[in-house]
């Protein structure tokens, strides 16, 4: 509706200046709404992967003061719409400016928040991975060194690294400090185990690399061709640096191939030999005697090549720069004593050494290496696959406003959110039921120490989607908000619904000239029933509508129809309950309640209970209340079908109209339908059953 009438010259200079501060404000409120919206979706993406709970209040602050600032600069403009300028400069205020300028501080606070924990998230993802790596790689040692106790504390570690990297992965860890706690102990777990076997894991990999080196010293003295010097001293370097780099397998699965490389490389030089041998027509004495002399050659040359190695090791001792550890291996493995070297006389002109090549095989104890290395080859520990790929902060998204800017001088009609419509000002708009304020109610907390915002938490979802569809997000609605100067109807001015989160866990009371309000939540329904009778009056004073609609979530419906009971039903059009036990909780559910949550709602809440029994008087069931319950199924509990927490047939209701949700459940403290049923992504049908009883 518009108000025409001619302006003095000082409303003229008022519009003016009204139109310069009001339309500053909608740019600065466009500019804070995509900055909102901006955290909004960066929270909720990054809400699925790191843990934001240490920052929910601050989250759930923000979006109170934005939506509040954000509906009364809104109703500014429907204010000028009706050309009301001596109004509007009542309720002007220059406090918007600075609320708005916090609300931008605390999203860029809010933001920098969300980076700080990304960064430690990845960080712990990070070290996941690395000590994903080294069990992997340690499961093979495992096998390789067949120590039982070894064996015992690697199956617990690599338990506790599983339940930590499911955790974090999956997302399901309570806070950093404990989950860290958690990777901290399982690092120092590993870290023991590998200082533990490290030694042993060395004196293996030193074994093959003298091996190798023996066959290949043994080799060239045969062929006499050796190059290089006969000593352990690159065995021994490279001992150490295995150390260093252990649990990594590769260089000794080198090794090990090196050595299993051997009777093929052996069998080549025979078959060559043999031919060499036949190309010059070369026979060797058959007799024993030969042989022993060709055996002692052979054993001649093993023995300049170990005395070689006793010579370096102990050059090495007396340098005293190689680490401890690694000489006690090599002393442990090589031969203890220098041997002296036999006298052979034997004709040169028979090449001992080519008959010996032609006969050439590895040794017995390269022979039990190569077999206890196929362990390397048999199937590990299985660890479990976990994708440790970092979460990113830099999340951009292409977001619009919602905010109109543009004031116009001859304005027929009022606005809001860049629709306009016809103000709401006649009985007509102000008592259609499509346009009545929808309270959403929690239901009971599931962890005692959790201030009551937590539990406003999950209808964020929902209540965002309802805006997308027309509904004004007006924040949240305490027994806080008796201190808020509002004029009364304000939230009503536009015509649109009004959407609030309300919670029954506050009290208030009267001191001096305004509320106190503190949180208490150990108290039982009727006294739930008494808060919602303020909050609802509140919301009612604000939209000047006469009823309200409830959209509630368990215990949350059963407050509500209480509420109904106690207070009558003149002021709620519709009830919605969404997995409201409305007979009562049974089985496990009820003996865990009053452990995890709050013991006077339990009691209330249990099966065939007083107060179960007083709400389903079928005497005392309201008359004008529209009663919808959407229930969820498709979850086999003690006691028969339900969502993991309400039976299906505790959820219904006789009087109501039911809807169903079909869903699953993972454990009694797991994910299950009951909570979930709430998210709207994974159950869109809980959102299209709620759109659908609002449009009746």
């Amino acid at each position: 509706m518009t108000v025409n009438y001619d302006l003095t010259e000082t409303e003229k200079e008022l519009k003016k200046i009204l139109k310069q501060n009001v339309t500053k404000l909608l740019e600065m409120l466009s500019a804070a709404d995509i900055l909102h919206q901006q955290l909004n979706q960066k929270y909720f993406d990054l809400a699925h992967k790191v843990n934001l709970n240490d920052l929910s209040r601050e989250k759930i602050n923000i979006d109170d003061a934005y939506d509040k600032v954000r509906i009364s600069v809104e109703n500014l403009k429907s204010i000028w719409a009706v050309e009301n300028y001596i109004k509007l400069n009542q309720l002007f205020s220059e406090s918007y400016f600075e609320e708005l300028n916090n609300i931008k501080k605390s999203i860029e606070s809010l933001n920098k928040s969300m980076n700080n924990i990304v960064e430690l998230h990845n960080g712990l993802l990070l070290k996941l991975d690395i000590l994903s790596r080294n069990l992997h790689e340690l499961a093979y040692f495992v096998n390789l060194l067949s120590d039982n106790e070894t064996a015992d504390d690697f199956a617990i570690n690599a338990g506790n690294f599983r339940k930590a990297s499911s955790s974090i992965t999956n997302n399901t860890f309570e806070n950093y400090s404990g989950i860290a706690g958690e990777i901290e102990t399982v690092a120092n777990q590993q870290n023991l185990i590998i200082e533990k076997s490290g030694m042993q894991a060395a004196a293996f990999f030193f074994e093959s690399e003298y091996l190798l080196k023996f066959e290949n010293d043994l080799l060239c003295s045969l062929r006499q061709d050796c190059k290089e010097n006969i000593s352990v001293a690159s065995s021994m370097e490279k001992t150490w640096q295995f150390t260093g780099q252990y649990p990594n397998s590769l260089s000794l699965r080198q090794d090990c191939n090196s050595l299993r490389n051997l009777n093929q490389e052996y069998l080549d030089i025979k078959n060559n030999t043999l031919n060499i041998i036949a190309d010059k027509n070369l026979s060797f004495p058959s007799d024993n005697a030969f042989l022993a002399l060709a055996k002692n050659f052979n054993d001649n040359e093993i023995r300049k090549i170990n005395n070689s190695y006793l010579d370096s090791l102990e050059k090495i001792r007396l340098e005293n720069k190689t680490n401890p550890d690694i000489v006690k291996i090599a002393e442990a493995i090589l031969p203890k004593n220098k041997t002296g070297i036999i006298e052979l006389g034997y004709n040169q002109s028979i090449n001992i050494s080519l008959f010996l090549l032609s006969k050439l095989n590895s040794s017995g104890e390269t022979q039990q290496l190569i077999s206890k290395c196929q362990k390397l080859d048999e199937p590990a520990a299985k660890i479990a696959d976990f994708d440790f790929k970092p979460v990113s902060a830099n999340l951009t998204y292409n977001i619009i406003s919602k905010i109109g800017t543009n004031l116009s001088d001859n304005p027929p009609i009022c606005c809001i959110f860049s629709e306009c419509r016809p103000c709401c000002r006649d009985d007509s708009c102000k008592n259609d039921p499509k346009t009545f304020p929808i309270i959403f109610l929690h239901g009971h907390s599931f962890a005692k120490d959790n201030s009551p915002e937590y539990s406003l938490d999950s209808f964020n979802k929902l209540q965002s989607k309802l805006q997308e569809n027309g509904y004004l997000n007006a924040g949240i609605v305490s027994l806080y908000s008796k201190n808020e100067q509002m004029q009364k109807g304000i939230w009503g001015l536009s015509g649109k619904p009004v959407t609030v989160k309300a919670s029954y866990y506050y009290d208030a009371f009267r001191k001096e000239d305004k509320y106190i309000v503190v949180p208490t939540k150990s108290e039982n329904i009727d006294t739930y029933a008494l808060r919602l009778r303020d909050l609802i009056d509140i919301v009612k004073e604000r939209t000047s509508k006469p009823k309200v609609n409830i959209i509630a979530h368990s215990m949350g419906g059963l407050v509500a129809r209480r509420y109904v009971q106690i207070f009558g039903d003149d002021n709620v059009d519709r009830i919605i309950m969404i997995a409201t036990p409305n007979k009562g909780i049974s089985g496990s559910i009820s003996d865990y309640c009053s452990f995890i949550g709050e013991n006077r709602e339990c009691q209330d809440m249990q099966e065939n209970s007083l107060f179960i029994n007083k709400l389903n008087d079928p005497l005392k069931q309201p008359t004008k209340v529209r009663l919808y319950a959407i229930i969820g199924q498709g979850c086999q509990m003690k006691n028969g079908d339900g969502d993991g927490i309400v039976l299906t047939q505790n959820a219904k209701l006789t009087n109501s109209k039911l809807y169903f949700v079909n869903g699953t459940c993972s454990g009694l403290f797991g994910e299950n339908l009951h909570t979930e049923i709430l998210d709207i992504e994974k159950y869109p049908e809980t959102y299209g059953i709620v759109t659908e009883i609002l449009k009746e």
